[in-house]
């Protein structure tokens, strides 16, 4: 296989996921200098599986970037989830501060 045939398989590989629903984060949505997690850390945190982390990550429940075959997560993120009264808190300051 050549590498354009190779790129021709993985581009329509990508369109037949995006079809499915899949998402895909990019990481020029990610902040800079964003504090990035494997899956097993951000699962110790959030006491979940790897796997299941990584379902979250695809299903676009977590911000996160693939780096090979691996997600690599907002650490931000995760420590929102894991307190989720204190993203309740903030948003709450937020629109009150909006709406003095």
């Amino acid at each position: 296989m050549t590498k354009s045939d190779a790129k021709a398989v993985a581009i329509a590989m990508i369109a037949e996921l995006e079809r499915r629903g899949v998402t895909f984060a990019k990481a020029s949505e990610m902040p800079a200098d964003a504090v990035l997690l494997t899956a097993q850390e951000a699962g110790d945190v959030l006491r979940q599986k790897a796997d299941t982390i990584g379902r979250w990550c695809r299903d676009g429940k977590l911000p996160a970037v693939r780096v090979g075959r691996a997600w690599r997560i907002n650490a931000a993120a995760v420590r929102a989830m894991s307190d989720p009264d204190k993203e309740i808190a903030a948003e709450s300051a937020r629109v009150l501060k909006a709406v003095r």
